[in-house]
């Protein structure tokens, strides 16, 4: 009896394991769509092959009825990718979001234009404050930058692109808690966590309002 119970735990923990490495999409009506996202496009059949080896311009999809379909950023709310993938296909939760980039649009290793405004962006810290994402593009080399969005209440929230740790300091920068994040910025270098503290400070400070 004790071995038949082992087994059983074993599969339902295998069964867990199966669900939470599982790709799949977030609709705008927020369903969550499973699926597979293929770690390499073009042996799936996707094509040509440039247009679907940067998972942060565009992502190719296989769903269960064995239909497939491409998505721009700004199709979906975004997706999430359990294994990494060829080229920048990478793994974790991405979403779409618009930005402004006031010189020109990312471009893959070949020459192709991203999604313009519009990119899936890798979720590096997410807050009810402050978000911070990634986006990557390949060039004649692998640059990467960070978007940081503020939250201030309004439709079209604040959102900057930034690279630099003086940069991101100026975004976080507000006087209701302008002490605290000075003295954690001198003391940490990681921008997920000077965001992360961001948010906490913030939900602080709100809270100690009359």
């Amino acid at each position: 009896m004790g071995k038949v119970k082992i087994v059983a735990i074993a599969l339902l923990l295998l069964m867990a394991e199966n669900c939470l490495a599982q790709d799949y999409i977030i609709t705008w009506n927020n369903d969550t769509v499973y699926c597979e996202l293929p770690t390499n496009p073009s042996k799936e059949g996707f094509r040509p092959r440039a247009d679907n080896k940067n998972g942060y311009f565009k992502l190719a999809a296989i769903f269960p009825n064995d239909s497939a379909r491409v998505f721009k950023p700004g199709e979906i709310k975004g997706y999430y990718r359990a294994k990494h993938g060829k080229q920048l296909l990478c793994d974790g939760m991405f979403y779409s979001v618009q930005s402004v980039r006031p010189n020109r649009p990312l471009t893959d290793g070949d020459g192709k234009k991203g999604g313009g405004d519009w990119y899936f962006m890798l979720a590096e810290e997410v807050g009810e404050y402050a978000s911070m994402y990634k986006v990557m593009e390949l060039n004649k080399r692998l640059n990467s930058y960070y978007y940081v969005i503020k939250h201030t209440g309004s439709k079209k929230p604040e959102g900057m692109f930034m690279g630099t740790k003086k940069q991101l300091t100026a975004i976080l920068a507000d006087k209701d808690i302008e002490e605290g994040m000075t003295d954690f910025i001198k003391k940490n270098r990681l921008f997920s966590k000077m965001v992360k503290e961001y948010n906490r400070l913030k939900k602080e400070a709100e809270a100690a309002r009359p």
